[in-house]
């Protein structure tokens, strides 16, 4: 058999073809990985903003009712002021995680806005009045809140 006729049987066999959908098949299983590693680090992404927004959000809360507490005649029940608290600590515990790991899964900015915030917070005046310590407080936690949630969707891109 000539080379030409070797060519001839390798191009009529099935051979071509099952290398063709063979390579085919690599590439395709190739950029199904990269999309599937793609989307976990996304929902990675995401979970770590999520928990981060939600921890703001009970920190704030715990502050607005002390702050409506201290401004009007009423009083929070204690099992009330206990969740508050925990909603508080919890979330606060969340922020300082997240502003230690922050670049790991966050952008650069957010981590940094975290950073901020942390210090922000440490630097308040514990001897000033308790309405105003927790009205310069929810100050320092709206913005920071406004800050992440930018920041979220433009890392997020949604």
């Amino acid at each position: 058999m000539t080379i030409q006729d070797w060519i001839r049987f390798i191009l009529q066999s099935n051979v071509v073809a099952a290398l063709v959908v063979g390579s085919f098949g690599v590439l395709t299983l190739w950029l199904g990985l990269g999309k599937f590693r793609s989307e976990k680090w996304w929902e990675r992404k995401a979970a770590a903003y999520v928990a981060v927004i939600e921890g703001l959000h009970g920190m704030q809360a715990y502050t607005k009712a002390i702050i409506d507490e201290a401004s009007s005649d009423y009083e929070l029940s204690d099992e009330y002021k206990k969740a508050l608290s925990e909603a508080s600590m919890a979330g606060n515990t969340e922020v300082r995680k997240a502003a230690t790991i922050g670049p790991l899964l966050m952008s650069r900015h957010a981590s940094e806005i975290l950073g901020l915030l942390v210090r922000e917070l440490a630097a308040q005046k514990v001897d000033e009045p308790v309405i105003d310590y927790h009205q310069a407080r929810l100050s320092i936690l709206d913005n920071a809140l406004i800050e992440i949630r930018y920041q979220a969707k433009r890392d997020l891109r949604t």
